[in-house]
């Protein structure tokens, strides 16, 4: 793709299309579609040599056809923290083991 200033980190690049005579050495403008830039070449190859493709060529070539900047990046989720497991909540489960192994294999 033509680049006519370099490409910075915040920014994204929106290809398009130009049509370019290499006879009568112009170009059009870069076009969103290709659609359009081969509507320009018709036009040219009619307006200027009469339907006929020019022998050294009229490429269409990809180009800048404009510039965003590039979407920041959201910072990934901090993790969620878990609830930590509370002393108590062990002693209360110790327990509760006590009182059932009591009630199974206490005489």
């Amino acid at each position: 793709m033509e680049d006519e200033r370099e490409q910075t980190p915040n920014e994204v690049i929106i290809p398009g299309y130009r049509y370019t005579c290499l006879k009568c050495e112009t170009q059009d403008p870069v076009r969103e579609a290709l659609e359009e830039a081969q509507a320009d070449q018709a036009r040219h190859r009619q307006d200027a040599h009469s339907g006929m493709e020019p022998m050294v060529g009229d490429p269409i070539v990809e180009a800048e056809y404009d510039r965003k900047p590039a979407l920041a990046e959201e910072d990934p989720p901090a993790p969620k923290a878990e609830d930590p497991v509370q002393l108590w909540q062990w002693i209360g489960f110790g327990i509760i083991v006590l009182i059932v192994l009591n009630f199974l294999f206490g005489k």
